[in-house]
């Protein structure tokens, strides 16, 4: 396949830091015009590879090691067995990294990663120099497992909504308030629609949350929230709508580390009058939703079932429907009676509940599969608001491909 759409597309490179691409690597005084450029870093090339150039003249070896990508590998040689998988891949966060060695040319060190549908998308990666983990300057940069790291975004033909095109586009916002929950300053940002400054209208909101060891803007710069809104309202496909993303790694002293009481206090008590005061959006339940990735769709989970009279519209992201890092025994799980007994009382509360995951998360998770056995055993898989995707066609591992294709169906159905 020919990448040059991708190549060339802002999206495929912009940052939270520039929006064009990062300028080629100078070498000596540019002051005395005796330097010269060499374009060192991360290059998409044409058929989709990635070219890897990394300056190190005193080093030994250079090594990049991307999570996920031979876990992914283990899956499509082993057609998602799910009793071989359970078994070899180590359930949930504990899997193996394929590392690529880059070949010294001399006072560089240069590799490929060959372009296939288990290594496209937003990929992160951390490069290794002699051993240590170094931040390459020369890369693009994100943040995730609680550090600063290095990223690529490789084409994904299937997910073409989150390129930049020549349509109105919406804004996002930075806000800063004080939370009485938190006893402090929190942060949120917010897309608004790209005919928000103009129209007059309000707005349906989703308060959407990121995983365990990320922050508010993870949906923003990894997720392209933005792209992918901006492309569904243009096309039809969407109801324009306000997203709301604060940090859900924010804890009360009560919570400790795992529980997620107080941060779902926050959203109740300080985020919403905070957003309904302040941006043109519709105030009522049916107008309402709560959604989230990992961490995030656990907490979309507990608060939107704890809170029916809040929230009509849940999206259960990439995340079992159990509070699995406190308590997997379902009937501890206290909101989850909102899903027992008189099932008539789920329909009258939501319009829609939707989960999505990856063919690889469910293949190698337990406890996924538990979630739809129980599910199942209490009708709600039968019910009309109840929606169930399972993603193959990116292997499905628990990385931005699989989230942004659930954020991206989800706002396909929401609101209608």
């Amino acid at each position: 396949m020919d990448f040059t759409e991708w190549i060339e597309n802002p999206s495929t490179h912009s940052t939270a830091h520039i929006f064009d691409p990062i300028p080629p690597q100078r070498f000596g005084s540019a002051v005395d015009k005796t330097s010269t450029t060499v374009d060192t870093g991360a290059k998409i090339l044409q058929n989709g590879d990635v070219r890897f150039k990394i300056y190190a003249p005193s080093a030994r070896t250079v090594e990049i090691r991307f999570p996920q990508l031979t876990a992914k590998q283990m899956y499509e040689a082993h057609h998602y067995d799910a009793a071989y998988l359970t078994k070899h891949a180590q359930p949930w966060m504990g899997l193996p990294e394929y590392t690529l060695t880059l070949e010294r040319e001399d006072d560089f060190f240069i590799g490929i990663l060959p372009y296939s549908h288990v290594t496209r998308s937003h990929r992160h990666f951390r490069v290794f120099i002699d051993g240590v983990h170094v931040l390459e300057p020369h890369m693009p940069v994100c943040f995730n497992g609680d550090c600063y790291e290095n990223y690529v975004e490789i084409p994904d033909p299937d997910m073409k909504d989150i390129l930049l095109q020549n349509i109105p586009h919406g804004s996002v916002t930075t806000d800063v308030y004080w939370s009485s929950v938190m006893n402090r300053l929190v942060r949120q940002l917010v897309y608004t629609p790209p005919d928000y400054r103009q129209s007059g209208s309000t707005y349906p909101v989703i308060y959407l949350h990121q995983g365990r060891s990320d922050t508010e803007t993870g949906w923003v710069y990894s997720g392209k929230v933005p792209e992918i809104m901006d492309n569904l309202i243009a096309a039809g496909r969407a109801v324009p709508a306000i997203i709301v993303m604060n940090n859900g790694m924010l804890r009360t002293a009560a919570d400790g580390t795992e529980r997620y009481d107080g941060f779902l206090e926050m959203i109740c008590k300080d985020t919403i009058p905070y957003v309904e005061a302040n941006y043109r959006c519709k105030t009522d339940k049916w107008n309402r939703g709560l959604a989230g990735l990992s961490m995030g769709g656990m907490q979309a989970c507990q608060g939107g079932l704890s809170h029916p009279e809040l929230f009509s519209s849940l999206g259960l992201f990439s995340c079992s429907i159990r509070l699995r890092d406190i308590e997997l025994d379902f009937e501890q799980n206290q909101h989850l009676a909102m899903l027992r007994g008189d099932l008539k009382r789920v329909e009258a509360a939501y319009r829609l509940i939707y989960r999505g995951n990856g063919i690889g998360e469910i293949a190698r998770d337990p406890v996924i599969m538990e979630d739809d056995a129980w599910l199942a055993e209490h009708g709600v898989d039968q019910l009309s608001c109840y929606r169930r995707t399972v993603f193959s066609d990116n292997c499905g591992e628990h990385e931005w491909s699989t989230f942004r294709r659930c954020f991206h169906e989800y706002m396909q159905l929401a609101f209608r």
